[in-house]
């Protein structure tokens, strides 16, 4: 049931769309629901639109980059660096995990989060999944509270040669 509603919704938003223009795919989603009123879900029209990406840090310990990028309304794009990536687990907000949100078409505002968890549940080589919670500032008086996140992302190892 819990991922029968993505797909549903994510439906929804395909029948907004032209066939040629919108692919939504079962096998990878990001989505989450925002100040408890709006939705944040990301569907594949390119292969930016939801990327994965594990890297090394200049200290040479994994990082592991998770982006969402919307192109509706707002075209907002979220991301999560997490630091020191381990596979399965918890990842909290600031300690672990930088997590920004941009917002591309007025302008570029950037928010930054300074509270929230990362909850890898499952990390097999090929895909990686879980689920998210954060808020995220830009002034004091502009808050974005993402709540019942979850990501699902196939992962690409990208070599790096410092």
């Amino acid at each position: 049931m819990r991922y029968i509603l993505p797909l549903l919704v994510g439906l929804m938003i395909f029948g907004c769309h032209k066939k040629d223009e919108l692919e939504f795919l079962e096998d990878e989603y990001f989505y989450a629901t925002v100040n408890d009123e709006e939705e944040f879900i990301v569907y594949r029209i390119s292969d930016t639109d939801i990327s994965s990406e594990v890297r090394r840090s200049e200290d040479n310990t994994p990082r592991l980059e998770i982006r969402g990028y919307n192109r509706d309304n707002e075209h907002q794009e979220v991301r999560f660096y997490i630091k020191n990536y381990k596979g399965s687990g918890i990842y909290n907000i600031p300690d672990d995990v930088e997590a920004f949100v941009y917002f591309h078409k007025t302008g570029y505002l950037r928010y930054d989060s300074e509270s929230g968890r990362i909850h890898v549940t499952e990390d097999n080589g090929e895909y990686i999944s879980g689920t998210f919670t954060f808020s995220a500032t830009h002034f004091p008086d502009l808050v974005r509270n993402y709540t019942g996140g979850e990501f699902k992302v196939k992962i690409d190892y990208v070599e790096i040669n410092y």
